[in-house]
């Protein structure tokens, strides 16, 4: 799913790049560290409307911490039988993409952290 130059971020620097206890399950990262890709299973099992409802509430959560972040596009797609919920959102002059998808039921939320605007 990922390119292959990603790798697993060590340890060591998550816990300096994701000081919270509340950091996502899994971090991915390009060689040079530029791109992180971040996955968390909401552990949350549902439908095409549960996944619906989780990508906007992630999105107002967003809003409130922070009132002055940019959001962009907003998609809903079907890759492979995965329901994937999109939207794009600019803050502290990192572009951000998250996304909410819903495979057997469950639902993911991935992050994509990339410090050069135009490298997605």
């Amino acid at each position: 799913m990922l390119p292959e130059n990603f790798v697993p971020m060590l340890p060591e620097i998550v816990e300096v790049k994701y000081f919270s206890g509340k950091r996502p399950d899994e971090i991915y990262t390009s060689l040079d560290m530029s791109v992180n890709f971040t996955f968390t299973d909401l552990g949350i099992y549902g439908n095409d409307q549960d996944t619906r409802l989780a990508t906007g509430l992630i999105k107002q959560i967003i809003k409130n911490a922070n009132p002055s972040y940019e959001f962009f596009e907003e998609n809903e797609d079907v890759e492979k039988d995965v329901i994937i919920h999109r939207f794009d959102f600019q803050s502290y002059g990192i572009d951000d993409e998250a996304y909410n998808m819903m495979e057997s039921g469950t639902i993911l939320t991935v992050v994509v952290i990339c410090q050069q605007v135009g490298v997605l």
